[in-house]
């Protein structure tokens, strides 16, 4: 077990192991001069990690676990508002209706609407919200 001179007590390597607190926080890959970050962490243990990496000249990577994970997550996510989308269709009376429920379902799952949306035409937002509903659906096929 090797400790480091900056933070002595609390951070320490043990072979490619990183323990912050005794917990193994990240990996060291010495032949491709990287670490790994395993989850998300106190800005504590950030800072040892980030630590060794400055230390040894390392490159800190987020775990690609974690990555796909959270990439995963969002297109999941987008699919719903999809579905969503794709109800309310069938729901509305107006086109005003169905845009601004869109508008709504998009806007909540993060996709980005511009700030002059108001100013377009109903047709044009609804040209721009079925895109969106198209592409967040063309993803239950992957």
């Amino acid at each position: 077990m090797r400790t480091l001179s900056r933070y002595k007590r609390n951070l320490a390597i043990n072979g490619n192991k990183i323990l912050s607190y005794g917990t193994h926080v990240a990996t060291i890959n010495f032949a491709e001069k990287t670490i790994t970050r395993h989850g998300f962490w106190s800005s504590t243990t950030s800072k040892h990690i980030n630590y060794v990496g400055k230390y040894w000249n390392l490159i800190v990577l987020k775990e690609t676990k974690k990555i796909e994970e959270e990439e995963n997550n969002e297109i999941g996510i987008l699919k719903c508002a999809g579905l969503f989308s794709l109800m309310n269709s069938l729901e509305a009376q107006t086109t005003e209706e169905q845009n601004e429920t869109d508008t709504r379902i998009f806007k909540a799952v993060g996709v980005s609407i511009p700030d002059d949306w108001d100013e377009n035409s109903p047709e044009e937002k609804r040209k721009r919200l079925d895109a969106i509903r198209k592409i967040s659906l063309n993803q239950l096929k992957k």
